[in-house]
């Protein structure tokens, strides 16, 4: 019928859809539990921005060799920024380049996915066929 609206239901993101994979180290395991245990007042600084990742997209986190936590990102902040304390009291400036995502939402996996820990980021893509 013209001029009616159509409502479309917004798709929330869910484990397994496209996000960046982080790991947060053996050592940093209380700052992990400060993340969430604070979600929505918790971010995640990456010092250079991945291209493909926009808010809303998903943060999987490598912990003691395996994928269990997945953030839901919000908004975005494009560096450099001056310092902001967050939940767990740390204070990091943002430099140009770089991205601070501050994180929504989080589940936890029934069935942790086993990942070896790595630094700096990668894409998990549900779409690309690994080789």
């Amino acid at each position: 019928m013209p001029g009616t609206a159509h409502r479309y239901e917004v798709h929330r993101p869910e484990p397994g859809d496209f996000g960046v994979i982080v790991t947060c180290p053996k050592t940093n395991a209380a700052m992990l539990e400060a993340k969430l245990e604070n979600v929505g007042w918790a971010f995640w600084n990456f010092p250079r921005a991945p291209k493909r990742f926009e808010p809303g997209d998903l943060l999987y986190v490598v912990h003691n060799g395996s994928i269990k936590y997945v953030f839901e990102t919000g908004s975005f902040e494009r560096g450099p920024k001056p310092p902001v304390e967050d939940a767990e009291g740390h204070n990091p400036p943002l430099r140009k380049g770089g991205v601070r995502a501050w994180l929504d939402d989080y589940w936890e996996l029934d069935e942790p996915i086993p990942m070896k820990g790595f630094q700096g980021f990668r894409y998990f893509d549900p779409r690309r066929k690994e080789t």
